[in-house]
């Protein structure tokens, strides 16, 4: 079984190189004074493969789902289910601490099916998982989908694209490379947060559907137009990834015949291993706090300024800044 470079690169960990240095290592002081940057950056861009800008619009489209579900999910628990501010509050981490324990576990299958079919299968899983969640009326389902199928969807998609990043490219150009994957993500949430308000503003009473010939009456919610949107992207990832998107290389590696069980322990006695979990304890406290207000803004807004209130463009404000 092959070790995924994720799981490697604990115990060989990767080295980054300054951004302006050159293929020959020269640093910056020996490049002519006219090289910047910029240009420095747009010769990497130009060395990116094809497959790399494949992986940007994925990004992307899965992060404008994403960021959809997650500024809008407390408030549909509440609203289209009843929840209680607990209830929806408890259900969205117990999401969110899903997706890493399922991430956890699926490792050694993102090593089996490599990058291309993992994120095949997560984009399937993910295409149903938005498609049932715009869809269902009932507690029990959306649970069952909440709780198992869209967590292992998510732990298959955005963390397998770093993957991807890594295998496609080396040295300065993977450093600008992972740099433009993080706009790419501030990118997807600016688009995502004001879509939130339009279709809030376009759709407020939801759309009534009439069917079985006009005996039976639903009405969709704008809730569920922006999971819908979120599927449609979906829909798009899962035909670029079976169309247009290859496997990276494998790379020569000595610890790809190894067992699970060795990687396991060799992860474990790593000393760069503690140390990266020692950086991901100590920044924790941030990123719960930014979590924290994907959950509860919206409702904040909504209560204290009305159901009209422009929640999703001053979310935006923070990636933006």
């Amino acid at each position: 079984m092959k070790a995924s470079n994720s799981t490697s690169s604990f115990s060989e960990p990767y080295e980054s190189k300054p951004l302006l240095r050159n293929r020959q290592g020269k640093s910056e002081e020996h490049l002519p004074p006219t090289t910047s940057a910029a240009a420095m950056w747009w010769k990497s861009m130009k060395r990116w493969p094809k497959e790399v800008w494949l992986i940007f619009l994925l990004k992307y489209l899965e992060s404008y789902a994403y960021f959809v579900f997650a500024y809008t999910l407390i408030l549909f628990l509440s609203d289209e289910f009843g929840f209680s501010d607990e209830e929806a509050g408890w259900s969205y981490g117990f999401y969110g601490m899903l997706v890493s324990v399922y991430g956890f576990i699926m490792g050694s299958v993102i090593d089996t099916l490599g990058p291309r079919w993992s994120l095949t299968g997560g984009m399937s899983i993910l295409l149903v998982s938005r498609l049932v969640m715009a869809t269902t009326y009932s507690t029990h389902v959306l649970a069952a989908v909440l709780f198992t199928v869209l967590p292992i969807g998510g732990a298959l998609g955005i963390p397998v694209m770093q993957i991807a990043i890594k295998r496609f490219t080396e040295g300065e150009d993977r450093s600008t490379a992972f740099s433009m994957f993080y706009v790419i993500m501030n990118v997807a949430a600016i688009t995502a947060a004001p879509c939130i308000d339009a279709f809030h503003r376009a759709f407020p009473r939801g759309i009534a559907l009439a069917l079985a010939g006009g005996d039976v009456h639903i009405t969709v919610s704008s809730y569920r137009i922006l999971f819908l949107t979120g599927a449609f992207v979906t829909a798009l990832c899962l035909v670029i990834c079976l169309l247009f998107l290859r496997d990276p290389p494998s790379e020569p590696n000595s610890a790809s015949e190894k067992a699970p069980g060795q990687l396991f322990q060799e992860v474990m006695a790593s000393d760069g291993f503690w140390r990266f979990l020692l950086l991901v304890v100590l920044l924790m406290g941030v990123r719960v706090i930014y979590r924290h207000m994907d959950a509860t803004f919206p409702k904040y807004m909504v209560r204290e300024f009305g159901p009209e209130a422009l929640y999703g463009t001053i979310i935006a404000l923070n990636p933006l800044c």
